[in-house]
């Protein structure tokens, strides 16, 4: 009997606590996605330059990725570098996926044909993201991370493939 009247004083003393820091408790919200605080009003042009842009970096991953490592060798950071600046231009424009699901394009070209593919798509989109002249921290490193990735193309293309 002990017992019983020691719990029921404590979920007694529980709502009383409950109820006087809030009273009933609210209504559920409904879920409304909130916009980014970075997020930018794209003109049409900005929004079609920086689908382009997304299309060449998504494809210049797709590619790279289709390379067997012990063909390619080590591309870890390219492959990070273009997984940023996509993720990058997600940010700018969320209807533009991330690069996890992607995948490879071009099964069994030769390194140097992929490496090549790869320069030209991030050419490509170089040429689209700069082009498209958005103030914007996420375009910013949209584009160094294109740099890097030139960077990292360049040793990948030195580096002997490990076999």
């Amino acid at each position: 009997m002990r017992i019983f009247t020691s719990v029921s004083s404590l979920i007694g003393a529980l709502c009383l606590v409950g109820f006087s820091f809030g009273g009933r408790p609210s209504a559920a919200k409904p879920f409304a996605p909130q916009k980014a605080a970075s997020a930018v009003k794209l003109t049409s042009q900005q929004a079609d330059d920086l689908n382009h842009a997304w299309k060449h970096l998504a494809r210049a991953y797709m590619d790279l990725m289709t390379v067997a490592p012990d063909v390619k060798g080590d591309t870890s950071r390219l492959e990070n570098a273009l997984k940023a600046a996509i993720h990058n231009i997600h940010q700018l424009e969320p209807s533009l996926a991330e690069a996890s699901g992607f995948q490879g394009q071009d099964r069994g070209q030769p390194r140097e044909r992929v490496f090549d593919a790869v320069q030209k798509h991030l050419d490509v989109a170089k040429e689209y993201l700069g082009g498209a002249h958005i103030s914007n921290p996420n375009a910013e490193q949209a584009l160094a991370q294109i740099t890097t990735a030139y960077a990292e193309l360049k040793a990948d293309r030195a580096a002997p493939v490990k076999k």
